[in-house]
């Protein structure tokens, strides 16, 4: 997938740039790079090393460096055949311009600091935890593997409810609406199916090429999972 990558050098540490530029390049092809922000010879340096576009022409208005990247992003958006951008920031400046992009139907992942504010996380589309992606301690609150395992009943049952069985692709989709900082990287797993795998109460099928999410025929199991789901349902509406 074309990509495209900003960075906010305001929030973002120089040493961390390598990790967020080889992370994309693991799964999209990255046609555009750029990053913002006050001077810094080391960044300077990395931006070279990397061919990102260096855009630290902004003195030291931190606030400009941000007005500047919105812009970019903007333009590139709408002028640009890209069919993913991803924003490295923590700063919750960036959140008017999630709104557009979000109106505009654009494909966006907020890679950013575990300790960014929750209202970022929140209405990010996606949000990547930076110490994930360079091996640091991220110390972020995520919700349970079996909160998770809930939402995944839950949203098995919905599509067989309606006579369909649920891909793993919906489920992830589902899982990231609900909770956007997701990442089966969080639980000690390198693949949502095999976090899956170990959960008792699915089993993963593929059929013509597509994984199939299925839960397993035994009343026991569907019981405990299904009065789980009801809490979660509960607690969710409990808190507004």
């Amino acid at each position: 997938m074309r990509a495209a990558l900003y960075i906010d050098c305001g929030s973002i540490k120089a040493e961390d740039i390598p990790y967020i530029y080889e992370e994309i390049r693991k799964t999209d092809d990255l046609v555009i790079s750029k990053m913002f922000g006050v001077e810094m010879k080391d960044i300077a340096e990395i931006a070279e090393r990397l061919r990102i576009q260096n855009n630290m022409h902004c003195g030291d208005d931190q606030t400009s460096a941000l007005v500047a990247l919105a812009v970019e992003v903007m333009a590139d958006a709408v002028g640009e055949d890209v069919q993913k951008i991803y924003i490295a920031t923590g700063d919750l400046a960036v959140l008017p311009l999630l709104d557009k992009l979000k109106l505009m139907r654009t494909n966006v992942v907020v890679i950013g600091p575990c300790g960014a504010d929750r209202v970022l996380i929140d209405n990010s589309e996606k949000y990547t935890y930076l110490e994930i992606i360079n091996g640091g301690e991220c110390t972020a609150e995520i919700p349970s593997a079996d909160e998770i395992a809930g939402r995944i009943y839950s949203v098995s049952s919905y599509y067989n409810g309606m006579g369909e069985d649920v891909k793993l692709e919906q489920v992830y989709k589902s899982l990231i609406r609900r909770y956007p900082d997701f990442d089966v990287r969080n639980y000690g797993y390198s693949s949502l199916s095999t976090f899956i795998e170990e959960i008792d109460n699915f089993d993963l099928q593929k059929v013509n090429n597509t994984v199939i999410v299925r839960l397993k025929e035994d009343n026991g199991n569907k019981k405990q999972v299904t009065d789980f789901a009801i809490a979660c349902v509960r607690e969710a509406g409990s808190r507004g």
